[in-house]
């Protein structure tokens, strides 16, 4: 029994391709061949970084929907907007099963920077260069800077989402103040090889338990998390008299591995100063550092 228009029982076009099916298959081969080298190079990409990770996971869906879009298209799908619809369906499938399938490697992920705090420093307690504050309380009025020899910033925040092999890590905190053009007016860093460590370094963990600072930053369950809780003085006049207000926080996760490896992520503040010096500024010493 035979089709009225003398074509396939099912409908199909199985027929010898026209020259639009052509220039599909042959566009399919291109692209195919093209996304194949590019597999390779994921591959042998080093294991201490994410390039492998990050070409696997938008190269596989290109290579898919083309090749859905080129071959079996080219049977299934009349005209040009049918071939993409498949190439996209195609696509965006394999996108799904390779994210559902295989997820995103824990040092592929992002650090997380949450519950930033400004803490009181009103009444701060100690001799200079290790003051810690008088009490564990929100900041919520403007700065008085008095001088620069007087003046202490407490600030904290929670940091998750850290590659860690127990409670190992490697990352870099870095709090950067910037002047009204957002350059550079002072900068603290810290690097970090262990998730509990700020439980036991630092003069303000000393004064205030963990469990404490836990309360404040409220943080219930600190399993993969770090507590950055930081008094920054010993400002110099240059220092101070440039800084705008505004602070940024960056972690710099090394992931274990050696350079350019790694991922940061930035969050910024701005920090609302009331009053500036009134009366000469006094050199800050260059043995003050960041009061972990």
């Amino acid at each position: 029994m035979s089709s009225e228009t003398g074509g396939s029982p099912s409908g199909l076009n199985l027929g010898p391709p026209n020259t639009q099916t052509k220039y599909w298959l042959i566009f399919g081969a291109v692209f195919a061949a093209a996304a194949f080298v590019l597999l390779i190079v994921a591959f042998f990409a080093p294991d201490n970084s994410c390039d492998r990770w990050t070409l696997l996971k938008f190269i596989m869906p290109l290579f898919s929907g083309v090749a859905a879009g080129a071959f079996t298209g080219a049977i299934s799908a009349q005209g040009s907007l049918g071939r993409l619809v498949v190439a996209g369906t195609g696509g965006f499938a394999v996108y799904l099963i390779s994210l559902l399938a295989v997820g995103e490697p824990r040092r592929c992920e992002v650090p997380r920077i949450e519950n930033f705090k400004k803490v009181e420093n009103q009444n701060a307690e100690g001799p200079r260069s290790k003051r810690v504050p008088h009490a564990l309380n929100p900041k919520t009025d403007p700065y008085e800077i008095t001088g620069n020899e007087d003046f202490v910033l407490f600030l904290g925040a929670v940091i998750g989402n850290v590659y860690s092999v127990g409670k190992k890590v490697d990352f870099t905190i870095t709090v950067t103040g910037l002047d009204a053009n957002d350059k550079v007016a002072w900068v603290e860093r810290e690097h970090v090889q262990n998730l509990d460590s700020w439980k036991t370094d630092g003069k303000i963990v000393q004064r205030w338990k963990p469990e404490e600072i836990q309360k404040f930053f409220e943080v219930s369950d600190n399993a993969g998390k770090y507590i950055m809780l930081w008094g920054i003085e010993c400002f110099t006049e240059d220092e101070i008299g440039k800084w705008s207000g505004k602070v940024e926080i960056t972690v710099q996760d090394n992931k274990m591995a050696q350079p350019p490896a790694g991922i940061a992520s930035t969050i910024t503040e701005y920090l609302s100063i009331g009053a500036r010096p009134t009366k000469t500024l006094l050199p800050g010493s260059s043995g003050c550092q960041a009061n972990t």
